[in-house]
């Protein structure tokens, strides 16, 4: 069983993490203002986190965690392509064969080529090399990895594990990365954070990393994988960014996850808050205890991605934009921006020349016209619609600058950083 928790951190450590600071600055290129070091050496009582006695993780049974190998998709949908290429780049060759419905590989061929390519032809995939030139099943699929197990190359990224080809439903080829979990979140952490930010976060990076692609296994079905390889879903290019220190963060993590009462949580994470995160009904329509807003005080003490943004929209293109997401609207005349209780915005209605009106909730209310961030207050100058914002992304769940900001000045650990922006919910 584990300890109680302990959100108070001593004195004489954030005392010296503050020296430290003085001396070093801010790592990863984030510059803390002035007033920063002055509160990394003496938190105020809003930075203190609060106390649960006993650990609430403790008393529930965790669910248990079947997944080993994750699909990502490299290329798919609107995205596939008619040709690619793949290179093997330790150079020993390839084993040729196919994924089974229980994700293990089976080797038909060999061939002892650095380099391979395929084509599509109707249903058929055509692999082609020095000298040969086989065809395959589009729907059955072809499937490769290094003979000695080490990296394939694709579209300038390398990537462990396999890469699965398959005929597209709508044409082309879909691409997918069939890889270990673990070197999976070796290959987002270093993309989501940058290697020289705090060790904390970016082990709180890989706890979240490896959550969502847990509880959100073949999310992407249709497609024949879990996860995009973007924001959409994370953001994953292989392992060409990572560092000893990215992947120290991802093993000494192994096995832990974010949960709530056992369960695994769905997880969202974004660059910064802007000083509120909010709830997730009102950002993904997902109503969850721990994705509930709150006040963000750490953010402050860092320069953060999106500390203080504008954007302007005229009338003309404000429609424009919305027309464009399927939505039947004219010139926007009027803008009125609906908000919690945080200050972020969870609502907008659009009205027109002609006096239609929408009105869009959730992201969609502002994502529709090209802003990503809720944290912002809109006025019309003439007209032109001026929207004045503060943080870099959706708003729920932890923010990376607010974890950098709580490891780095104020001492905290990847669990405090989790149960911080996870309400009620735990590393197990």
């Amino acid at each position: 069983m584990r300890s109680p928790y302990k959100p108070l951190k001593s004195l004489i450590l954030l005392f010296t993490a503050a020296l430290l600071l003085l001396s070093c600055g801010a790592s990863a290129g984030a510059e803390a203002p002035a007033d920063a070091l002055e509160k990394g050496s003496t938190p105020a009582a809003s930075l203190e986190l609060e106390t649960y006695e006993p650990f609430e993780g403790a008393i529930y049974e965790p669910t248990r965690i079947s997944v080993e190998t994750v699909r990502i998709g490299l290329r798919y949908g609107e995205n596939a392509t008619d040709y690619a290429e793949f290179g093997c780049s330790d150079e020993t060759g390839f084993a040729l064969g196919y994924f089974d419905e229980d994700r293990v590989f089976h080797t038909e061929g060999k061939t002892e080529l650095s380099w391979l390519a395929v084509s599509r032809e109707e249903e058929k995939i055509v692999l082609t090399g020095w000298g040969f030139s086989r065809t395959y099943d589009g729907k059955r699929g072809l499937a490769f990895q290094a003979l000695g197990g080490g990296p394939l190359a694709f579209q300038g990224n390398r990537y462990r594990g396999a890469i699965e080809v398959t005929c597209g439903a709508d044409g082309g080829l879909t691409v997918v990365n069939v890889v270990g979990l673990e070197d999976y979140v070796k290959g987002v952490v270093p993309y989501e954070m940058s290697d020289g930010w705090p060790y904390e976060a970016l082990r709180a990076q890989a706890v979240c990393a490896r959550t969502y692609v847990v509880y959100n296994q073949n999310k992407y079905e249709e497609y024949g994988f879990d996860l995009t390889d973007d924001t959409e879903s994370q953001v994953y290019r292989g392992i060409d960014l990572a560092s000893a220190e990215t992947d120290r963060a991802v093993d000494s993590t192994r096995g832990l996850y974010v949960r709530y009462r056992g369960e695994i949580c769905e997880i969202y994470y974004s660059a910064a808050d802007g000083g509120h995160t909010e709830d997730g009904i009102n950002v993904f329509g997902s109503e969850r205890p721990y994705l509930a807003g709150k006040t963000d005080p750490f953010e402050d003490a860092v320069n953060y991605t999106g500390r203080n943004w504008a954007a302007y929209r005229d009338g003309e293109e404000l429609g424009y934009r919305l027309s464009a997401r399927g939505f039947e609207i004219g010139t926007i005349v009027d803008l009125q921006a609906k908000y919690s209780e945080l200050g972020n915005v969870i609502a907008m209605t659009y009205t027109d020349e002609n006096g239609q009106q929408l009105t869009l909730t959730e992201r969609e209310a502002y994502t529709a016209i090209g802003l990503n961030n809720c944290h912002f207050t809109v006025q019309k100058e003439k007209d032109v619609f001026v929207f004045s914002g503060s943080g870099w992304g959706h708003n729920c769940g932890m923010s990376q600058w607010g974890a950098y900001a709580m490891a780095e000045l104020y001492g905290y650990n990847f669990e405090d950083i989790i149960r911080f922006y996870y309400t009620g919910a735990y590393v197990g």
